[in-house]
């Protein structure tokens, strides 16, 4: 159950991160991405395969009792817990270890933390862009600001008029 909450910690960290990239790379989508029926059905869907890739608990712990006291039973992980190594003496515990670790470590670890490293470098480069983009049209409006004012100062007062200016840099 303790990974099922880590995983889901995680997954959910995830899913707000991907709607925030998505928010921002698109506005037009806020309206249809917030909604608080689409968090439900996202946070069961979660639990759904979540809880379906940890149903391996069911069958990964078991209870032994130790030689030492006889009448107390004691619930242990087969796959790691020394105790549990008489249990079950033709069952493959070293792939079972290593496809549980992994399982665990992709879907637990590195997946999600790619997913929300990716979304972030992709706000920062929208970003990046953006300033760029608007470093580009305040230098034209500078530009631009200054052949007006040089084109107004050279021009009798007759001519311009209300497109007078814009006809004269344009034209």
């Amino acid at each position: 159950m303790s990974y099922l909450a880590v995983q889901l910690s995680s997954w959910l960290t995830v899913v707000m991160a991907a709607e925030t990239t998505c928010i921002y790379q698109r506005p037009q989508r806020l309206t249809s991405v917030c909604q608080l029926t689409r968090a439900h059905r996202v946070v069961a869907a979660f639990l759904i395969v979540l809880g379906l890739l940890n149903v391996y608990v069911v069958w990964a712990y078991t209870y032994i009792q130790p030689a030492a006291a006889a009448a107390e039973w004691v619930c242990v992980d087969r796959l790691s817990d020394p105790r549990a190594l008489g249990v079950d003496a033709g069952w493959d515990r070293d792939v079972a270890r290593l496809s549980v670790s992994t399982a665990r470590f992709v879907v637990g670890q590195m997946l999600p933390y790619f997913v929300v490293f990716s979304c972030a470098v992709q706000l920062l480069t929208k970003r990046w862009r953006r300033a760029d983009q608007l470093r580009q049209v305040d230098n034209t409006w500078k530009c631009d600001s200054e052949t007006t004012s040089h084109l107004v100062e050279s021009c009798p007062v007759n001519e311009l008029d209300s497109g007078g200016i814009h006809r004269l840099h344009c034209g």
